[in-house]
C-alpha cells in the first residue's frame, strides 16, 4: 500500500492518531484532532476570563460592579457614595426643616411654627390672602358682570344709556320707525332697495312665471312659437313683451295663448317679459306650457313654482335667501354643535353634556407600556415537560403607572380571552400569562388553548378594544429557531425594543426562560479593559472605545520618562556638563559632598547620586558604579538577575548591594537598580559574576541593607556556569535570609520510583505557600519486614515561588514477594489528594487541581496542573432507608476511607458490583477501602432512617467512571447539585440501555421512558450498555437554570400505594413497561403485579401510556430477608378498582412469562371481566376485525355529555382526536379516516369524566 512496505511496515512518519501519513494533529490543548480551546474558553480546561481578564482568575465584582473593588464605603449606603437621609433613605434628599420635622415642609406661608400669622389678613380672615372687596362692595366678589353696566346688572341700550329702553328696528335703526317705504307693487320695505325688483332674468332658465299680469321667461334658446294655459282667471285681452317686440302673432281664447311668427321669425334666447295678459280676475298660474325652437322641435320649459323674494328657492335655516347659514348636528340654526361629543364616561375626553357621540372619544394609550415580553410557545417535552404544563406569555408594564387589566383581552391563532376579574399590573413588573392547570405559581390563565408551535400573531388588547401590542413570531430564521423545542424561550432584548422585529428577539440562556423574571439585557459600552472608557456592567460592544495615546495614560499621565526637554518618551537627554542635548565635553558627574559616602573628588558637576551609609558600609564597589572594581582580572562572567524576598516580600531599597563570592573572594557587586518588573516592584540586582575557571566554582552571596546597616549571608548558592544568564526583571531568582520553616515536611526516603508533578505560572498561588501531595491510601512508612501501614501519606512538597515549580513525588516499591522489603510512598491507582497551607492567611486548604496532563489518580510519570482551586474542608451528608437495600456513594474524598471507619455500627452489609460484600458481624471485608469511584449497595439494619456525616476533599466532578459491558455498574455521582438524567448521561446515550435508582425510577433513552428525571448528590445509579467494551464516563459540568420538580408528593403518594396493597421496596427492581390496556378501567384505578401470589409491584393508571411498574426483586442473605420476586416466579398482573375496591384478574400479553435476569418486560394487558355496569357508554367490539381505510365504529352513550374519541399506536402516539358533545343518550357513529395511515394494530380509546372505554382495532390495506 502507498507509504508501506511489502511487509506492512509504515515508512514515512504516523500521525497523532497513529494513521501511517495520515494527516491528523494535536490540536494547541494536546488532542488528536481536537477541537482545541473552545469558544469563549481561555484555555483547554474550558475556563474563562474573570473580571480582571485573568484566565480563571478569582476576581469578580464587588457589590457596585468593580472588579476586585472595595464595594460600598464606609458611612455610604450605596455605589455612589450617598448617605441615609433624615427619614432614613440611601440617598434621599429629605431634610430637617426649620420646624424640626423631617422632610417636612416648614410653616405653613406667611405663618410661624406655632401658627401665628405673620402678615395683614385679607378682607376675608385670610392670613396673607388676596381677597379684596369689588367695585359692589363683596369681599371677594366678582364685581360687574361681563357685559353689564352696573351692580344691578342692567346693561346699556341702543342709545349707549345704561339701563335704557331704546331698540333697534328691523331696519336695524335705533328708536327707528321700522318698515315704512311704499314699493311699486304696493308692498312695504325699509327703502327703495329694499323692495322687490323681481323679473324674468331672476328666473331659473328654461322657466315660465306669471307675475301679476305679466308673464316673465327665462330661455337658453331661440323661440320660435309658444302656447300656455292661464290658470284661475279668463283672457281677456294678450298683447306687448318680447313677443310682439319679434313680430310674433299673438291670440288667445278664454283660457289659452298662442304665439307664433309667420314670417318665421323667433324670439332670441335669454329673458324678460314675454307678453301681458288682461284677465277678468286675479289667476293664479300658467299651466300646459309648450315651447319650441324655430324648426319645431319642443323645448323643454317648466312654470317656476319659487318665491319671487328668493327665485333659487334656497333659503338658509335663518330664512335667508341662498343665506349662508346652517343647521348643526344638534338641530340648531348656525350652532356650534354644543350636543355632540365624547358619551364614554370611561373615555380621556369624556363630555358630561354631550347627548350624541361624534366618534371623538380618546382613550389612554398603554401601547408601549404594556409589552409582550417573553413568549415560550413550545417547551421541550424531555427537557422541560409537556406544553400544557409549561406554555406561558409574559408581559411587562414598562410604565411607572399602575394599570388595571379587567377588560384586557388577548387573541392568537387559538386563544381569545378577556380577563373579567380585576388585576392590577403594577410598574416595572412581570406578568405571566398560562394554560389553566400551568406549574406556575402566580399567572393569569388563557383557557386550554395553545400557542401555535409554528407561527402565531398574539394580540393584546385594552378595555376599549385599543391594541396595545401585537407580536407575530416564527419558528424559522430570521427568529431564533432554539426557541421552536429547544428549551429555549423567545426573550425580548430590551422591553424598550420594537418587539415585532425578530432581531429584537433571542433564545433565552436558561431553559425554560426566564418566566416572571428580568429577561437578558445587553449592556452596549466598551467593553475592552485596557480601554480608557471601559464600562465593567456592558456585555457588548458598541465600539466605542477609546485608548490613550502613546507613552500616556487615561488620564494624560507620561507613564515613561519626560526627557530634558519637558517631551513625555522624547530622546534629549542632558550631557555630562547637564546640558540637555549639549556635547558633553570637559564635564565629570559626580557627588560633590565630601561627607557623602561616595564623594568623588574628581567630579565637576554634581548628579544628584550622594548617599549617607552607616558605619558598616561594606566597600565592595569602590566606583561607586555597580561594576565590579577588578572585572578585568578574570576571563569568564555570568550573570544573576534577582531580588531578596523576606516572608514573601521583596527587602530591597535604594543603596542596597549584593555581592557574589567564591569563600571569601569578591567575584561581583550589583547596586539595586531602577528597573520595571512583573512583579511589581521597581528594584532589582543585576549582578555580573566572573572567574577564570568556566565551572566548578560554587558561589555564595551577600546582601547589604542600606536601611538596617547590616550585611546579611544568603541561604541560596549557585554553581559558576560561564556565559549563563540566570533570571531576568520578569521572572527574577529570589534570594532570602534567615530560616525557612516547612509545612509539609517529607519523611519518605527515595525508593527510586517516582512521578514528577509540574505546576505552571498561571496555578494561582501567592509567594511562600506551601504544597503538599499525598496518597490517602499510601504506604505510611518503609518496613524491612514487610509489615504493611496504609493510611494518608505525604509523598511530595514544594514551596511557591512565583514561578514554574516541580515536586517529585515518591512512589512505594514492593519487593516482599520476592523476600525483599516495603518502602513508603503512594500506591498506583489511588486518589491523589494535594493540600496547600496559605501563607496569607496561615490556613490549610484541600486544592481542587485541573490537569493538562493527565488526572486525579496515581499511575502517570507526568503531571501538569495550570490551575489550583483552593476549598476548605468539605462536608457530605446522607440518610439511609432502613430495612431497604440503598444505593449511595460518596462525591468527596475523607483521611480515613475504611469501612469501618465510614458506616459504623448501623450497617449490616454492603456489596458491589463484583459482587464483593462487607459484612463487619462475620469480620468479612472483600471490598477492602472504600473506593470513590464505585457505587455501593448497603443495607441498614436499624429500625429508621439512618444519616451518615463525614468530611474532605470535593472529587472532580469529571473524576471518570468506568462501565463494563454485560455488567450491572454500581455507579457514583461527584456533583455537589442535581442533574436532569438525560443531560448527565447525554454523551453516551446512544451506548445506553437502562439507568435505575434504588427507588424505582428509570431512565430507558431508545424508549423514550424516563421516571428517572434527576440524578442526585448520595446517590448511586445502576447502569447497563450496549457495547461490548468498557466505556470511560465522565459528568458534564452543571449547568444553569434548570427547572427541577419537586417529587416529594408524588414519592408520598406511591408510598401511600405502596401501603394501600402492602408491598415493600427492596431496592432492587425490574421495570414492566405496560403500552395498553385493552378494555374498560377508570383513571385513578391500580395496576398490581404479582410474583405467582405475592405482590411485587404497583402503579397508578393515569391515562398516559406507557405505564412504568417497578417490579421489586428479593433480597436474602443471612438474616436479611426482603420480600419481592424470585427468578423464575411467574409475572401475573391485576386490576384494583379503586372505586368498588375489589381486584380484577388481567390477561396479560408480555414479552416474558416468568422474572429471570431480563434488564425489563414490556407488553400490554387485557381486562377479561366487565368492571362498569351495563348503563355505562360502551364502544362496539372491532377487534380483531379488518376495515376499510374510512371505519365507522359504533358506540353507545348513557348520559348527556362531552366525549373525547382517540386513536393511538402501540408506541402510545396519538393519532388522532375528536371531542363531541351528546345531548341525549342513544348509539352514535365516529368515523376514522386512516387512508394515510400505516397497516398495524391501534388502539381506540373512548373517554368522559374519569370514565374510559379502549378498543384494539386492526388495519388492513
Amino acid at each position: 500500500e502507498e507509504n508501506f512496505d511489502c511487509e506492512g511496515n509504515c515508512l514515512i512518519e504516523e500521525d497523532c492518531s497513529g494513521t501511517c501519513g495520515g494527516t491528523a494533529e494535536l490540536d494547541e490543548c494536546g488532542v488528536c484532532l481536537g477541537n482545541g480551546i473552545i469558544d469563549g474558553a481561555c484555555d483547554c480546561e474550558g475556563n474563562v476570563f474573570d473580571c480582571a481578564g485573568v484566565c480563571d482568575g478569582t476576581a469578580a465584582l464587588d457589590e457596585c460592579g468593580v472588579c476586585e473593588g472595595d464595594g460600598i464605603t464606609d458611612g455610604a449606603c450605596d455605589c455612589d457614595g450617598s448617605v441615609l437621609d433624615c427619614a432614613g433613605v440611601c440617598g434621599g434628599t429629605a431634610e430637617l426643616d426649620e420646624c424640626g420635622v423631617c422632610d417636612g415642609s416648614g410653616p405653613e406661608q406667611n405663618f410661624d411654627c406655632a401658627g401665628n400669622c405673620l402678615i395683614e389678613e385679607d378682607c376675608s380672615g385670610i392670613c396673607g390672602g388676596t381677597a379684596e372687596i369689588d367695585e359692589c362692595g363683596v369681599c371677594n366678589g366678582e364685581g360687574i358682570a361681563e357685559g353689564a353696566c352696573d351692580c344691578d346688572d342692567n346693561v346699556l341700550d341702543c342709545e349707549n344709556i345704561c339701563g335704557g329702553d331704546a331698540i333697534v328696528d328691523e331696519c336695524g335703526e335705533c328708536n327707528g320707525g321700522g318698515v315704512s317705504f311704499l314699493c311699486e307693487d304696493g308692498s312695504l320695505a325699509c327703502n327703495a332697495d329694499s323692495c322687490n325688483n323681481f323679473d324674468g332674468c331672476d328666473l331659473p332658465a328654461n322657466n315660465l312665471y306669471l307675475s301679476g299680469n305679466d308673464i316673465f321667461y327665462n330661455s337658453s334658446n331661440d323661440i320660435g312659437g309658444f302656447q300656455f294655459e292661464v290658470i284661475g282667471a279668463n283672457i281677456l285681452n294678450v298683447f306687448g313683451g318680447t313677443a310682439s317686440d319679434a313680430g310674433f302673432t299673438l291670440s288667445s281664447s278664454p283660457s289659452i295663448v298662442l304665439g307664433f311668427s309667420f314670417e318665421g321669425n323667433v324670439i332670441s334666447a335669454g329673458c324678460g317679459t314675454l307678453l301681458t295678459l288682461e284677465l277678468d280676475a286675479d289667476a293664479t298660474g300658467i299651466g300646459e306650457i309648450i315651447i319650441s325652437d324655430n324648426v319645431g322641435n319642443s323645448l323643454d320649459f317648466t312654470y317656476f313654482v319659487g318665491d319671487e323674494n328668493c327665485p333659487s328657492g334656497n333659503y338658509d335655516c335663518n330664512g335667508v335667501c341662498d343665506g349662508s347659514a346652517i343647521t348643526d348636528d344638534c338641530g340648531v340654526c348656525e350652532g356650534l354643535n354644543s350636543c355632540l361629543g365624547c358619551t364614554d364616561t370611561g373615555a380621556l375626553n369624556f363630555n358630561e353634556t354631550a347627548t350624541v357621540d361624534d366618534g371623538s372619544c380618546e382613550y389612554f394609550d398603554y401601547s408601549n407600556m404594556v409589552v409582550i415580553n417573553e413568549i415560550h410557545y413550545n417547551p421541550a417535552l424531555s427537557l422541560q415537560g409537556a406544553d400544557s404544563d409549561y406554555e406561558f406569555l409574559e408581559l411587562y408594564n414598562n410604565s411607572s403607572a399602575e394599570i388595571n387589566l379587567s377588560g384586557w383581552s388577548l387573541e392568537s391563532t387559538n386563544i381569545n380571552v378577556t380577563f373579567t376579574s380585576e388585576y392590577i399590573f403594577m410598574p416595572n413588573t412581570y406578568l405571566l400569562l398560562a394554560r389553566s392547570g400551568s406549574v406556575y405559581e402566580e399567572f393569569l390563565p388563557w383557557g386550554e388553548e395553545r400557542l401555535e408551535n409554528s407561527t402565531d400573531t398574539i394580540f393584546l388588547y385594552d378595555t376599549a378594544n385599543q391594541l396595545v401590542d401585537f407580536v407575530e413570531y416564527s419558528d424559522s430564521t430570521p427568529w431564533p429557531e432554539l426557541a421552536d423545542a429547544g428549551g429555549s424561550s423567545l426573550e425580548l432584548l430590551d422591553p424598550s425594543f420594537d418587539n415585532a422585529e425578530p432581531t429584537n428577539w433571542q433564545s433565552s440562556l436558561y431553559v425554560g426562560g426566564t418566566p416572571g423574571e428580568q429577561n437578558f439585557i445587553p449592556i452596549y459600552g466598551c467593553t475592552d479593559v485596557n480601554a480608557c472608557n471601559y464600562i465593567s456592567n456592558a456585555n457588548v460592544s458598541d465600539n466605542s472605545c477609546e485608548y490613550p495615546e502613546e507613552n500616556f495614560n487615561c488620564l494624560g499621565e507620561c507613564l515613561v520618562e519626560v526627557d530634558c526637554q519637558g517631551e513625555c518618551g522624547g530622546q534629549a537627554v542632558l550631557d555630562d556638563c547637564g546640558v540637555c542635548n549639549g556635547s558633553g565635553e570637559d564635564c565629570v558627574e559626580g557627588c560633590l559632598d565630601s561627607l557623602a559616602t561616595n564623594f568623588n573628588s574628581s567630579a565637576t558637576l554634581d548628579d544628584g547620586s550622594c548617599f549617607y551609609a552607616g558605619p558598616n558600609y561594606p566597600l565592595w564597589d569602590q566606583n561607586f558604579d555597580s561594576i565590579f572594581d577588578n572585572f578585568n582580572d578574570y576571563e569568564f562572567s555570568m550573570s544573576i538577575t534577582s531580588l531578596v524576598y523576606i516572608e514573601g516580600t521583596s527587602v530591597l531599597g535604594e543603596n542596597d548591594m549584593l555581592a557574589a563570592f567564591v569563600d571569601d573572594e569578591l567575584r561581583g557587586v550589583s547596586q539595586s537598580l531602577l528597573v520595571p518588573t512583573a512583579l511589581g516592584h521597581e528594584l532589582s540586582f543585576q549582578l555580573l559574576i566572573y572567574s577564570n575557571q568556566q565551572t566548578d566554582e560554587e558561589l555564595t552571596f551577600k546582601y547589604y541593607s542600606f536601611v538596617d546597616d547590616t550585611t546579611y549571608s544568603l541561604n541560596e548558592s549557585f554553581v559558576f556556569n560561564a556565559d549563563t544568564f540566570i533570571g531576568d526583571v520578569n521572572s527574577p531568582v529570589l534570594f532570602s535570609y534567615g530560616s525557612v520553616s516547612e509545612y509539609y515536611p517529607v519523611d519518605l526516603e527515595n525508593t527510586g520510583n517516582s512521578a514528577l508533578f509540574i505546576f505552571t505560572e498561571e496555578v494561582g498561588l501567592h509567594f511562600g505557600d506551601e504544597v503538599g501531595i499525598f496518597d490517602p491510601n499510601g504506604i505510611t512508612a518503609s518496613s524491612l519486614d514487610c509489615e504493611l501501614s496504609v493510611g494518608e501519606t505525604l509523598v511530595g512538597s514544594g514551596v511557591w515561588q512565583q514561578q514554574q515549580m516541580e515536586i517529585v513525588a515518591i512512589e512505594s516499591v514492593n519487593l516482599c514477594d520476592l523476600g525483599g522489603f516495603l518502602l513508603g510512598g503512594y500506591q498506583v491507582d489511588s486518589e491523589i489528594i494535594i493540600k496547600v497551607f496559605s501563607n496569607v492567611d496561615q490556613t490549610e486548604y484541600y486544592a481542587i487541581p485541573s490537569y493538562t496532563i493527565g488526572e486525579s489518580t496515581w499511575g502517570q510519570p507526568i503531571y501538569v496542573i495550570n490551575n489550583l482551586e483552593l476549598v476548605p474542608e468539605a462536608e457530605f451528608y446522607i440518610e439511609l432507608d432502613p430495612l431497604s437495600l440503598n444505593l449511595i456513594s460518596v462525591n468527596l474524598a475523607s483521611v480515613d476511607n475504611h469501612l469501618d471507619s465510614m458506616f459504623g455500627d448501623d450497617v449490616l452489609l454492603i456489596f458491589d458490583d463484583d459482587s464483593n460484600f462487607y459484612i463487619p458481624n462475620y469480620d468479612v471485608n472483600q471490598i477492602g477501602d472504600y473506593n470513590y469511584a464505585e457505587g455501593y449497595m448497603v443495607f441498614s439494619m436499624a429500625d429508621e432512617e439512618v444519616a451518615m456525616n463525614m468530611t474532605g476533599q470535593l472529587i472532580n466532578h469529571d473524576h471518570p467512571v468506568v462501565l463494563e459491558p454485560f455488567k450491572a455498574n454500581m455507579i457514583p455521582y461527584f456533583h455537589q447539585e442535581c442533574l436532569p438524567a438525560d443531560y448527565a448521561f447525554s454523551s453516551i446515550t446512544d451506548s445506553l440501555l437502562l439507568v435505575k435508582n434504588d427507588n424505582g425510577q428509570y431512565y430507558i433513552p431508545q424508549s423514550d421512558i424516563n421516571t428517572l428525571n434527576v440524578v442526585c448528590p448520595g446517590n448511586a445509579y445502576i447502569v447497563f450498555t450496549n457495547n461490548e467494551n468498557p466505556i470511560t464516563f465522565q459528568y458534564p459540568q452543571m449547568i444553569m437554570g434548570r427547572n427541577f420538580t419537586d417529587y416529594e408528593i408524588e414519592y408520598g403518594k406511591e408510598q401511600d400505594l405502596y401501603s394501600l396493597h402492602n408491598i415493600q421496596k427492596t431496592g432492587l427492581s425490574t421495570p414492566i413497561i405496560i403500552d395498553y390496556i385493552d378494555g374498560n378501567y377508570n383513571v385513578g384505578d391500580h395496576l398490581v403485579v404479582y410474583a405467582h401470589n405475592k405482590k411485587v409491584g404497583c402503579a397508578e393508571i393515569t391515562g398516559e401510556f406507557p405505564v412504568v411498574v417497578s417490579a421489586w426483586e428479593s433480597f436474602n442473605h443471612d438474616n436479611v430477608n426482603l420480600q419481592g420476586y424470585d427468578t423464575g416466579d411467574k409475572i401475573n398482573f391485576k386490576l384494583f378498582d379503586s372505586s368498588q375496591s375489589q381486584y380484577i384478574s388481567l390477561e396479560t400479553n408480555l414479552d416474558s412469562e416468568f422474572f429471570s435476569n431480563q434488564l425489563l418486560v414490556r407488553g400490554s394487558v387485557t381486562i377479561a371481566q366487565q368492571i362498569f355496569s351495563p348503563t355505562n357508554f360502551s364502544i362496539s367490539s372491532i377487534y380483531p376485525n379488518p376495515f376499510n381505510p374510512i371505519t365507522t365504529i359504533s358506540f353507545e352513550v348513557f348520559e348527556p355529555g362531552n366525549y373525547l374519541f382517540e386513536i393511538y399506536n402501540l408506541k402510545g402516539q396519538k393519532l388522532y382526536s375528536s371531542n363531541t358533545y351528546y345531548a341525549t343518550t342513544g348509539i352514535y357513529n365516529q368515523t376514522w379516516n386512516a387512508n394515510k395511515i400505516a397497516s398495524g394494530t391501534y388502539i381506540a380509546k373512548m373517554s368522559s369524566g374519569n370514565q374510559i372505554i379502549v378498543k384494539k382495532l386492526t388495519l388492513m390495506k
